[in-house]
């Protein structure tokens, strides 16, 4: 026998053995998680607020939505259930990316403090809204009122964003598609 076939009979075996497991965590997923998901942007509210949900709580979402996926394609889904976990984790991810797209601004500006930072001036530094509305793009009057704490997020938000980015597309996710004119 050939170490591919028995890998794939220890892997059949396994999940055997592992599918009413990932069956109750799907339910637990699908009940808890993905029943907060916005239409629109697909992004996930927060605890506190309705219609808001924060950068890193979405990018956690996303992760645990992803990493399900995963789990389902180790053993050979074919309920769909690994393909509805994962678009979900990617449409989070593009709802993310579709906010801080439509703040652009504020990006070009973060890159001017970074330049006054390192001449020894020293201003706060904010870049984007940690906070997004689930679906109107935008934050509103409410909101904006204490943005100085809660509303501008640190580098870390960015970072873990591209992390989880990496790895999905690492792991052969589709998350952003281009096209050549």
């Amino acid at each position: 026998m050939e170490l591919y076939e028995f890998d794939k009979i220890v892997k059949k075996q396994h999940s055997i053995k592992e599918r009413p497991k990932l069956e109750k965590y799907y339910n637990y997923i699908k009940k808890t998680i993905m029943s907060h998901q916005s239409a629109q942007l697909g992004l996930f509210r927060h605890l506190n607020y309705v219609d808001y949900g924060h950068v890193r709580d979405n990018v956690y979402c996303a992760l645990c939505l992803w990493s399900a996926s995963l789990a389902f394609r180790y053993i050979d889904d074919l309920s769909g259930k690994t393909y509805e976990l994962e678009h979900s984790a990617i449409k989070c991810m593009r709802g993310l990316l579709y906010c801080w797209m439509q703040q652009s601004s504020k990006v070009t500006f973060f890159r001017a403090l970074v330049g006054a930072i390192q001449s020894d001036i020293r201003p706060p530094i904010k870049f984007g809204h940690a906070v997004q509305h689930l679906r109107r793009f935008l934050l509103s009057k409410r909101l904006q009122s204490f943005a100085s704490i809660l509303i501008f997020q640190k580098i870390d938000s960015v970072s873990l964003y591209i992390l989880i980015l990496c790895q999905m597309t690492a792991s052969g996710s589709c998350v952003y598609f281009y096209s050549i004119s």
